[in-house]
């Protein structure tokens, strides 16, 4: 039991650490078609929903080849209802939207997915620096194999003692207490473990990166984290259950069967769903094939902090891989006080904020649909430190 508290204390300081504040502007919710999806027609109407009511501010929509894609738009309560007013082709479409908040702040964003198909084009070749290193890969794997082996195996315990109702001869209650606490103990450091490995295999990246506070918040928000979690907790209860089996005269024998099984059930299960998922690869992978352009990087200052470089390259149609760098003024990679954020933007085109992953020490990407060529900018915001939050705008020229 105390155990299980453990745990569950563990889990719940994680959640609390990953707690985002709280914001004062309009937030978006959902939205129909979601982010990135393919759908088979043109919708009738695209539909953002805000966490508070908003007012219309300017919505800009555009075809796969980049040109203006006809569309109205209308502020209902906390909803933009965007209708289109003819079809704009087979490929990926964006949508950017400005609406403003209660308090009056304009907020900006965009909305991209496909009709029919996403859009063809060139794909980008992989960069040796996007995938995971060796020692990543090995330590994934030993924490797995040490987290699947001692579930399994206090699960073939509570089995067997279950099945019998007693110990098996030559057995001692406190030899298997000791071994129950050895194998839950071994199940909870490799979950824990896999946190941030799972999310460094995800990205690429290298050893050092998996003791990095951030690695670890961005490895609490992967489902596959907290399935893993979630068998070592209720193997708590299991072992505890086995504990109290093997002694018939502390609960009645066929309640503790059925408690047992059902916690059997409940550990092996997120394992299965695990197992069945198949084997993550690096989120940056992607297969090698024609060359595709690459715009030059750009550099700009972050006061005194350092500098923030931003090149792209062409990966699908108008979709771009971004690359952001920073640099401290020592020439060394910057490591900032909190993830950096970065939007897009052009003189009279807002794509709002694009989702950076982090793929080594001050090194971050991000994949987004720049929905047609000419000159845009990157505002790039790094908090430095608690107090400190310089912004660098980072020109990017698309063609």
């Amino acid at each position: 039991m105390r155990r299980a508290l453990l745990c569950a204390f563990v889990v719940g300081v994680l959640v609390l650490l990953t707690g985002a504040p709280a914001s004062a502007h309009a937030s978006l919710l959902s939205s129909d078609p979601e982010e990135g999806s393919v759908v088979a027609a043109v919708p009738d109407q695209l539909v953002l929903t805000f966490n508070e009511p908003v007012r219309l501010d300017q919505v800009q929509a555009f075809t796969p080849a980049g040109d203006d894609w006809s569309v109205t738009a209308e502020a209902q309560d906390n909803r933009l209802v965007v209708v289109p007013q003819e079809d704009p082709g087979t490929g990926t479409v964006v949508v950017a939207w400005k609406v403003i908040s209660a308090d009056g702040h304009v907020v900006g964003g965009s909305l991209t997915f496909s009709i029919g198909s996403r859009s063809s084009g060139a794909t980008a070749a992989q960069s040796s620096g996007d995938t995971a290193s060796r020692g990543v890969e090995i330590a994934r794997w030993a924490a797995v194999a040490v987290l699947v082996g001692s579930l399994l195996a206090i699960v073939v315990l509570a089995v067997l003692v279950a099945a019998r109702g007693t110990l098996p001869a030559r057995w001692t209650h406190h030899g298997l207490v000791r071994a129950l606490q050895m194998l839950w103990n071994a199940a909870f450091v490799a979950a824990l473990a896999l946190v941030p490995l799972l999310q460094v295999v995800s990205v690429g990246g290298t050893l050092r990166d998996a003791v990095d506070w951030v690695t670890w918040l961005n490895g609490l928000t992967r489902g596959r984290t907290w399935l893993l979690l979630a068998s070592v907790l209720v193997a708590a209860g299991l072992v505890a259950v086995v504990r109290r089996t093997a002694r018939p005269r502390h609960g009645s024998l066929p309640v503790l069967r059925v408690v047992a099984g059902a916690l059997v059930a409940l550990v092996v299960a997120p394992l299965l769903v695990v197992v069945v998922a198949g084997p993550e690869t690096p989120g940056e992978q992607a297969v090698a094939a024609a060359p595709s352009p690459t715009v030059g990087a750009q550099t700009a200052e972050l006061g005194q902090a350092g500098t923030a470089t931003v090149s792209a390259r062409q990966t699908d149609g108008r979709s771009y891989r971004l690359r952001l760098t920073l640099t401290g003024p020592d020439g060394a990679p910057l490591r900032p006080y909190a993830k950096p954020t970065m939007s897009i933007s052009s003189d009279d085109v807002e794509l709002g904020d694009v989702a950076l992953r982090r793929t080594g020490p001050g090194a971050y990407v991000a994949d987004v649909v720049i929905p047609r060529a000419g000159e845009w900018s990157a505002a790039v915001s790094v908090r430095t430190s608690e107090f400190d939050n310089p912004v660098a705008v980072v020109p990017v020229d698309v063609g």
